[in-house]
């Protein structure tokens, strides 16, 4: 935030009384954003100064950083997060939430942009008691997530918040000196978010369990649904939502599938309701999304304008978008038995460790075995005609059921091998080329695409790299069709950075 015109009601904390330079701005309505965060200091400045409906209607952005309870040292070196923690960490942020909630629920201004974050003064560095560096034990907050037992800790919803029209929790830590990676279940987004009828647009963040934890992937995969199906999102415009998740390099592996029974295409038609919300205008899904065609079945909404999305290689059910092909090179033999050999004696725990002496130990090399990052098996390259073909043509039909409002449609698959990108590029609603995934068009297309946009024409393009070039790969002549209906023949456009890309 800019400091010209916020009120920074957490650095007056210590002194208990609002800041003369907070004064000041309220008297001259020279501000538009307040930061503050859930000590009851904080709070209760914000009642004092932001009490009157004129000083409310000049707020345009809340910062509100929620205090998380502090972890002996003792736990921060040697400890991952336990369940203990994690539950008073959800209270805790439970708790603050519903401070400012009930706040914010009698307010009658609109337009506010509300930014989370959550910050322990055991995490950070400026606000901890103990002066001396603590090294905090990697990954200690990775395998327990804010909110996780949600319902033992709310009853009811949150109040209603008509204020609030942005919803920003992207980068959850970054408000610490040392960030931790705390990170939140999604049940609890969906809670606070049914709470705020009136948002057009948020940033979300979301990080899936690893591999090894399949019972949990599946659990969350099924909440990550729940969360984006659930709010109503009457008034949405612009939704950039981030998946982190690795695609496994052990691509030799029995996948599992993130979809159980009747629970099947959770997150998929969740997408597609997104994509169809009628007062949708942006939609950026980055990260590592698994997604299959049923997440486009429907096209987009009318107003629609501009579509990013990182694809995973995985499919929700565990299959992969690339088959297996043969090495172009002679590769070194890798032998499985001295792996093991090497990790035989590490085990694996679902730690919830007590507050014991014990320092917690968690194997690398068997961690990454089982989350399939080793052995290291890149086999996976060519377009799979079952996998990557149907989900390709249906984001084609996808934009031809859409409006002609749709400007940009941008989606990337980065494999180990090969990547694939396509585009539609559409000039009649696009003042300017400007790609959003620049760094994924490599040197030697972009200037291509950028010339078909300059010419005027509604267009779509492949734009592939790594083994796939060399392999022989073609455009499967269903893909080519189904972009042509969108875009009329003669203007879907192939390009290798190693030779031409024929179509079938």
């Amino acid at each position: 935030m800019s400091n010209s015109d916020l009120l920074d009601l957490v650095s007056s904390i210590s002194a208990a009384r609002v800041s003369n330079v907070v004064l000041s701005r309220v008297e001259g309505q020279t501000f538009s954003k307040v930061r503050l965060n859930s000590h009851p200091e904080s709070l209760r400045q914000f009642d004092s100064v932001i009490c009157s409906e004129e000083a409310r209607q000049k707020v345009k952005d809340i910062h509100y950083d929620v205090i998380l309870p502090s972890v002996s040292e003792k736990r921060l070196e040697n400890k991952f997060q336990s369940s203990n923690e994690a539950s008073e960490n959800t209270l805790a942020f439970i708790s603050a939430i519903l401070s400012l909630f009930t706040r914010l629920s009698s307010w009658n201004a609109r337009g506010i942009a509300l930014r989370l974050t959550a910050t322990s003064p055991s995490d950070d560095t400026a606000l901890r008691v103990v002066s001396r560096s603590v090294c905090i034990k990697s990954k200690r907050n990775h395998f327990k997530y804010i909110g996780l037992d949600l319902h033992l800790h709310l009853t009811g919803r949150f109040p209603l918040v008509r204020c609030v029209s942005s919803f920003d929790f992207e980068r959850l830590d970054s408000n610490s000196t040392n960030p931790s990676g705390r990170r939140v279940y999604p049940d609890l987004i969906a809670s606070m978010s049914v709470s705020l009828p009136a948002l057009k647009s948020i940033s979300w963040e979301f990080y899936m369990p690893p591999r090894r934890m399949v019972s949990r992937r599946q659990e969350f995969w099924v909440a990550l649904g729940r969360a984006l199906a659930l709010p109503e999102f009457s008034h949405l415009a612009c939704a950039r939502i981030t998946l982190y998740d690795r695609d496994p390099r052990n691509e030799g592996a029995d996948l599992h599938s993130l979809v159980v029974g009747s629970r099947d295409a959770t997150v998929d038609l969740a997408i597609q309701k997104i994509c169809t919300l009628p007062t949708l205008t942006t939609l950026h899904l980055c990260g590592n999304w698994s997604l299959s065609s049923i997440a486009f079945a429907k096209g987009f909404g009318l107003r629609v304008n501009s579509v990013y999305i990182d694809l995973s290689s995985v499919t929700p059910d565990g299959r992969w978008l690339f088959d297996p092909i043969p090495p172009l090179s002679d590769e070194e033999n890798f032998n499985d038995d001295d792996l093991a050999s090497d990790s035989e004696h590490e085990v694996l725990h679902d730690f919830d460790s007590a507050d014991s002496d014990s320092i917690d130990f968690l194997g690398e090399k068997a961690e990454d075995i089982a989350n399939f990052e080793l052995p290291v098996r890149e086999i996976h390259g060519e377009p799979s005609a079952h996998a990557f073909g149907p989900l390709a043509i249906a984001l084609a039909n996808a934009v031809i059921q859409s409006s002609s409002c749709l400007g940009r449609l941008e989606v990337h698959l980065l494999g180990s091998l090969s990547q694939v990108h396509l585009g539609y590029f559409n000039p009649d609603t696009e003042e300017v080329y400007k790609p959003r995934g620049a760094n994924f068009w490599s040197i030697w297309s972009r200037p291509k695409v950028r010339a078909r946009f300059e010419a005027g024409a509604a267009t779509w393009h492949i734009s592939v790299q790594g083994d796939v070039a060399y392999i022989g790969w073609k455009v499967p002549a269903g893909l080519r069709k189904a972009m042509e209906n969108g875009v009329g023949a003669g203007n879907v456009f192939a390009y290798s950075h190693a030779k031409d890309l024929e179509m079938e």
